[in-house]
């Protein structure tokens, strides 16, 4: 059962039918909700009730439906549904780069992967990349399969600062939200400048040392030459 609105379906013959009931439960548990309380004026065939699962886990459940006629006979009937629901993710660790660290002008194509981690098929998802604020890509009617991921590709152009890249994806049914951090696409030269300037500050203090040392061991030679009172 992978729909999030059940019709469910039923006769119940009887001519001095006074009222049904028709309600769930999880499991074999006794934990039972209403969905329909029904007061025909005699036999009742087709739609019994309307069951709305929308945000309902996924397992096994138990329909029953008890019927009362003018003399206060009762009869129930019940029958067992197992639930699918999709379960959707998306984070930041979810986007990567073909190239990681490129030189400011290159083309990266950027890989979004929609994850599914629930028992039936996310269907209807629409997937949009974003740069900067920027919408760059939108994909719709995106099906990811149970247990399984969708991986949508967008082209950037990388500049001389670094990019933030952000996605969602959403339907009617799932929505994995706006991410507050994306994912950081920096420029080689950004990454270079950094680098050279950890290496010339550690080479000045090396210069620094020597110098040091250099005068360290002049005074002592000067002490050491000095004439003594």
């Amino acid at each position: 059962m992978v729909d999030d609105i059940l019709q469910v379906y039923g006769r119940v013959t009887d001519p001095h039918l006074l009222s049904y009931t028709v309600r769930y439960a999880p499991g074999n548990t006794t934990d039972w909700t209403d969905l329909e309380l029904g007061r025909p004026t005699g036999s009742v065939d087709g739609i019994l009730a309307t069951w709305v699962l929308v945000g309902m886990p996924e397992g096994a459940y138990r329909i029953e439906v008890t019927a009362t006629d003018a003399v206060e006979h009762v009869a129930s009937a019940a029958v067992g549904v197992t639930r699918l629901a999709a379960n959707v993710s998306l984070y930041p660790s979810d986007i990567t780069f073909s190239n990681p660290r490129p030189s400011p002008g290159d083309e990266v194509t950027v890989y979004v992967e929609v994850h599914n981690d629930g028992t039936a098929d996310a269907t209807g998802m629409t997937v949009t990349v974003m740069t900067d604020g920027t919408e760059v890509l939108r994909v719709v009617g995106v099906t990811v399969p149970a247990h399984g991921r969708y991986v949508a590709t967008a082209v950037v152009n990388a500049t001389d600062r670094p990019i933030v890249v952000k996605a969602r994806a959403t339907s009617a049914l799932h929505d994995t939200g706006v991410m507050a951090q994306g994912a950081e696409l920096a420029p080689a030269e950004v990454t270079t400048k950094t680098e050279g300037t950890t290496s010339a500050l550690a080479y000045l203090a090396f210069v620094i040392a020597i110098v040091a040392v250099v005068l360290a061991i002049y005074l002592g030679t000067r002490r050491r030459g000095a004439p003594q009172d």
